[in-house]
């Protein structure tokens, strides 16, 4: 078992200083990046994520590797899984 997290840059920091309107496809909200606050405290809680994630995969032994949604994943997973 071979654990894949796939991210997206706005996972770890919200985008720079601005209003920027969001949606789940069915509601929408307004998001202010200008809030310092708001923006650290968004980088805190997905590093606390990440880290409770990489503890609980180690524990159980469980390998984990990154693919980003700005990467190609097929060429990311040839370098993991080269041919044998």
């Amino acid at each position: 078992v071979t654990a894949i997290r796939i991210t997206d840059p706005l996972d770890s920091s919200l985008p720079s200083a601005g209003i920027y309107g969001v949606t789940d496809g069915v509601e929408r909200a307004v998001l202010d990046t200008r809030n310092n606050r708001l923006c650290d405290e968004y980088r805190s809680d997905s590093a606390l994520r990440s880290e409770q994630l990489i503890h609980a995969l180690r524990q159980l032994r469980i390998p984990m590797f990154d693919i980003s949604n700005t990467e190609s994943p097929v060429a990311v997973l040839q370098r993991v899984f080269p041919k044998r």
